[in-house]
């Protein structure tokens, strides 16, 4: 998937659709690695490569495709999304 205003893809896991300068190099890019933990209303996701932890989270918050009523805040080492009183919080 692409932003149609560009600020945001998450359709390929090996190479930033929108190419956007300064970004070229995601350190892991070589061998990405995932992880996702948690229970309950506590998540967190994890993850080098793409897509970029940020592009997550304005997908997952997008007023068209996103999911109803999440809300996203930026965070020191990430961004965290909300639902309710559940949070999913997705590090760089």
């Amino acid at each position: 998937m692409t932003d149609p205003g560009r600020r945001w893809a998450t359709g390929n896991w090996y190479w930033d659709p929108l190419e956007r300068m300064g970004h070229t190099e995601v350190e892991g890019y070589d061998d990405p690695q995932r992880r996702l933990w948690g229970e309950g209303d506590e998540w967190a996701a994890q993850w080098t490569g793409y897509p970029y932890a940020q592009d997550v989270a304005l997908a997952l918050t997008d007023p068209v495709i996103g999911v109803r009523d999440a809300k996203i805040s930026t965070r020191r080492h990430g961004y965290e999304v909300t639902l309710k009183g559940s949070v999913l919080k997705i590090r760089r």
